[in-house]
């Protein structure tokens, strides 16, 4: 997939054949960095097809295949589960192809949703598009050479950070609250874990930039929100330079990219599940030391772990 896309940079002259494979790679597995030094001369269709690259391997390419495609096979379960990102296989419901289609509407849903959020903030339709494709698919891929930083608006800024940080969780997890409801959301704990890590990083960043006298608090509060959700989610969108900040700043931003988002997210990082996971085996081990003769189950929230899963 990746060598196939390659050939719409070359036929429109935008990059030669290594740079085209560096810019489809990049694309297709969200990482968002690009070759590209000035995105302006670029006509709108090869910008919509490299946001376009962002869309279809943000969900994955397999589970989108397996969706459009029911008859794909017996092999649909183990094509979607490698595509699943995390310690555990989200599965909502009891057909892989129903889990891998209602995954995709939710994705399509989203995508809808942002795009004509970003249209009512004053975007074109296919700006809009194109941001809404690297947004919930949280790639990065811009439209413009300063990225979210060009347009200056706290409400857009607003608009992708509140989809920026839904797309951060399961996407199971939103198939299983259209079925049992929105409280789902709020029980799920790897989802509740990540917003306060969002929300911790944002007071401690604010906190740092006002009081080493970088900017006022509203603005230090803005910019700390958006880049937070930003880099958190694995987005990369900038909206400034974060580069001037303070070291204690650029630290927090340091360990929210490592941890990134949830399990069965579009995002990227380490997934807050395994660090849940992590701590709660740390844990496990200083209480064998202190019960030798104990049994202990993983478990966070409702859902047990085996020991192959934690290993």
């Amino acid at each position: 997939m990746s060598l196939l896309y390659v050939i719409p940079y070359i036929c429109s002259g935008t990059l030669s054949p290594l740079d085209g494979l560096v810019e489809s790679v990049s694309g297709l597995t969200g990482t968002g960095a690009t070759v590209i030094n000035d995105l302006s001369p670029l006509p709108p269709s090869i910008l919509f097809f490299r946001a376009m690259t962002h869309w279809l391997g943000g969900l994955g390419i397999i589970v989108i295949f397996v969706a459009l495609f029911p008859q794909a096979g017996r092999g649909t379960t183990k094509m979607v589960n490698a595509e699943s990102t995390g310690p555990t296989s989200s599965k909502p419901l009891p057909r892989i192809k129903e889990t891998a289609l209602a995954l995709f509407c939710v994705y399509f849903c989203f995508t809808a949703a942002a795009t004509a959020a970003l249209m009512l903030w004053g975007m074109g339709f296919w700006e809009a598009l194109d941001h809404a494709f690297s947004t919930i698919a949280t790639g990065g891929f811009s439209t413009r050479n300063e990225n979210i930083a060009y347009y200056h608006s706290f409400s857009l800024e607003m608009i992708l950070t509140f989809f920026m940080v839904i797309s951060s969780a399961n996407f199971g997890l939103y198939v299983d609250a259209w079925k049992r409801g929105l409280h789902v959301l709020l029980q799920d704990t790897e989802f509740k874990v990540y917003l306060l890590m969002v929300a911790a990083a944002v007071l401690l960043i604010t906190a740092s930039l006002v009081l080493q006298g970088h900017m006022p608090l509203p603005e230090s509060l803005r910019e700390a929100l958006f880049q937070s959700a930003s880099l958190s989610s694995t987005t990369g969108y900038v909206s400034a330079d974060f580069d001037q900040w303070p070291s204690f700043a650029k630290f927090i931003l340091l360990l929210i990219i490592i941890a990134g988002g949830c399990g069965g997210s579009t995002a990227g990082g380490l997934k807050v599940m395994r660090l849940i996971l992590l701590f709660k085996c740390f844990s496990a081990i200083l209480k064998l030391h202190m019960h030798p003769r104990a049994v202990f189950h993983m478990t966070v929230g409702k859902e047990k772990f085996s020991r192959n899963t934690v290993l």
